[in-house]
This record gives structure tokens, sequence and C-alpha cells, in this order.
């Protein structure tokens, strides 16, 4: 009997390889035809048919017309389906949750950002457990039903087991969240760090970049980062690693809502920023500047047009950020820092101060072959998350065996 499940197993797994190995033959070198597939693979004819047939089924293949024949009759190409498949991913920071489907190319449909407003704990919770449940809906309506759902998180987060550690802005604690989602709603969760799936988007969504070792660097309403190293995510032993904004840059600074005192995000953050340039402006700080009309955009002309406020406030926060990144550059000597955000870091007076603070103050060395850009790649928070989920589609599935 043991043999006969372990027979069972085996077979199980050896058609699971053809058709996985046939299918990325059909994503990396498509339109292919049958007899290309059975030459570039070892497989047989009747074994490549098998799998081919269970992928035309299943909507993840498709036959395009027919290829130049070499002898004989024209072989029929066949190419990767995209659309045969998808995954719902959404993310969640304090600020907003955004979601759409994803098809298996990491092309978005259905977008949708709705504003968190101020919701936290076991509020915020159940809002992303409703907006699943109507996101899921939607797309059923569209003929669009996932194959599994990413989720990425503002916070410490244990990609392994799927456990969001910690999360401030959520006031999250030791939360089981796949555990809990997959129990409501019977699919495969995948729960991540939101700058780690951007970061791996960045690196993902731009087949001409080649490079192992990324930094995601996002400045908003709040600091953070994401870390690729070796062409892999960086998250420590169990999620923890690059709190990038919740490093203490002063131990006798203001208090950070993680509980720490002087943390990156309470000089750089663009929420930050305007708080000190309101203190200054009642405290009769030369500026053009009003308070009641104080935004990011203000800020961000009041420094091309040279504010003295402006200037000195906007110089005060990019060094601090230089001083945040040369450390990290310092010690783990990435090839590339890509600096994400919509609002003063696309200040090119901003952008390029930094640069120059980071090449003047990083060990010449751990700087040798660094290149800083903005980031390329749009909604890479989304992507990103769709990108994991992608990759574990893709991979071969626990088999049991006896």
């Amino acid at each position: 009997m043991k043999n006969k499940a372990w027979s069972s197993a085996n077979l199980e797994f050896v058609q699971w390889s053809n058709y996985l190995l046939v299918l990325n033959i059909l994503r990396n070198q498509g339109p292919i035809s049958r007899a290309e597939i059975s030459k570039t693979t070892g497989l047989s004819p009747t074994t490549v048919s098998y799998a081919v047939n269970s992928l035309l089924e299943n909507q993840l293949a498709k036959e395009i017309g027919v290829g130049v024949s070499s002898g004989g009759k024209r072989p029929i190409l066949l190419e990767f389906n995209p659309k045969g498949s998808y995954i719902l991913t959404l993310v969640l920071n304090e600020f907003k949750l955004l979601w759409a489907v994803s098809d298996l190319q990491g092309e978005l449909e259905l977008l949708e950002e709705i504003p968190l407003q101020g919701r936290k704990g076991e509020e915020a919770l159940d809002f992303l457990v409703r907006t699943i449940e109507r996101a899921l809906a939607q797309a059923a309506a569209a003929n669009i039903h996932p194959a599994s759902i990413g989720i990425g998180i503002s916070g410490i987060v244990n990609f392994k087991k799927g456990e969001v550690l910690y999360s401030a802005g959520l006031q999250w604690n030791n939360l089981e969240l796949r555990a809990m989602l997959e129990q409501q709603f019977g699919q495969e969760i995948f729960v991540v760090n939101d700058m780690n799936a951007a970061a791996y988007a960045e690196k993902v969504f731009q087949p001409d970049l080649k490079v192992a070792n990324l930094l995601y660097i996002m400045v908003g309403q709040k600091i953070g980062a994401g870390m690729i190293i070796d062409h892999r995510i960086f998250e420590g032993c169990n999620g923890s690693a690059v709190e990038f904004g919740h490093t203490s840059v002063n131990l006798h600074g203001p208090r950070c809502n993680c509980g720490n005192y002087g943390c990156l995000t309470e000089y750089v953050s663009e929420d930050a920023l305007l708080r000190r340039i309101a203190a200054a402006i009642r405290q009769g700080a030369p500026t053009a500047l009003e308070e009641e009309a104080l935004t990011v955009p203000a800020v961000a002309r009041a420094l091309r047009s040279g504010d003295p406020l402006a200037v000195q406030t906007v110089r005060e926060s990019v060094f601090a950020l230089s001083v945040g990144i040369t450390n990290l550059v310092n010690l783990f000597n990435p090839e590339l820092i890509v600096i994400a955000g919509d609002g003063m870091v696309q200040c090119d007076e901003y952008f390029q101060e930094l640069k120059t603070n980071i090449f003047n103050m990083a060990l010449k060395t751990a700087a040798r072959d660094l290149a800083i850009s903005r980031h390329r790649v749009p909604r890479a928070f989304l992507k990103g998350v769709a990108a994991l989920a992608i990759e574990a589609y893709f991979e071969m599935p626990r088999v049991m065996t006896a």
C-alpha cells in the first residue's frame, strides 16, 4: 500500500514538473511550436501534447496561428496567456487601501484607492476584510476569478508565516493575518511588507535592470525602505529588517508613534516637514509661505524660488535623510538606490542635493559602483505584491508523499 501511495505521488510530481516546465517555456520563449518545446525540454512529443492540452484547457496557453515549416506540415504556434488567471492584490497602510487584480504578467485592472479615514486596530482589519469581499465580487462581475490574494502591509511582516508582527500606523501586533484570511476566504494568501514589495517590483518589472543588490527608499507621508540582496528580498530572521523610518537620528528628539524618540520619520517625512515649517512661521521666521495654505507643492515652489525658510528646512530634512541612507550604503553596499515618492523628492533641488550628500558622505569603496535614481515602476506596491504571488503561482506545488 505504501509503495502504491509513493508511486502515485511520484507520478503526480512528474506530471506537475512537466506541466510547469512547458508553461515556463511558453512564458519565456513563446511563440513556440510543440515540436520546438519537445526539442528544447527533451520531453517526448506525447508528454508535451499532454501538458499543452492541460494548459489550453486551463486557458494558460493559446494557439495563435502557424509557423514556418522546416519540411512537412506547418507547425501550430503556442504562446502563454497571461489572462488565464489573476491575482487579487491589495496594499494597506495607515493612510489608504489600494486594490487591483493583476494578470500573470503584472498588468493591473479594476484599480481602486480608498482613504483609510483614521481606521486603526480591529476597525482597520474589518475594513480590509470587507474590501476583499467587495473586490472579489467586482472581479467576479467582470468574469475574473483570482487564484490567490496578495496583501502588502505597512509594518513588520514575517513573509514566511504571513504574520504582521507590528504595525505602528495600523496598531496591529502579532496578527496571524494569512491564517485568518485563508480560513475566511478559502484561498491562498500572501502577506508581505509593502516596502519590500515595492523594491521587488523595481527589480522584476525592469527587464534591462541587471542588479543583484537594490535599496528602495520611500519619502512621503512616511519614510520606509525595502531591500534586495543577491536578487532576493532581505527581511532578516523574522521580517524586522530595514525599518528605516524608525532608525533614531536623535535620542532626545520627538516621540514617534512606534514609542521611540527621534526616529528618522519625525525629521524627514512630509508631515514632519510641514509641522516644522508651520512652527517656524508661528515664531516669525521670514518667509512667503502662509501656515493656512501650507502644502508640499507650496513648499516645493518656495524652495525653487529661494524662500529662506523653505531652503533651510528642506536642507535640514535632506541632510537627515542623507545620513540615514549613507549608513545603509556603508552597511550593505547596494548597486542601486531607488528614491520613490510623489512629493518633495520630485523636486530637482531636493533630489540633487540628496545625491550629492550621499556620495560625499559614503565610504568611497561603498559608493564606487553605486547609482541613485528616482522610481520608475508605477504602482510599485501593488505590482510588487502581485509579482510575489505570481512567482509562487509558477512554483512546484507541495506534493504529499506517503
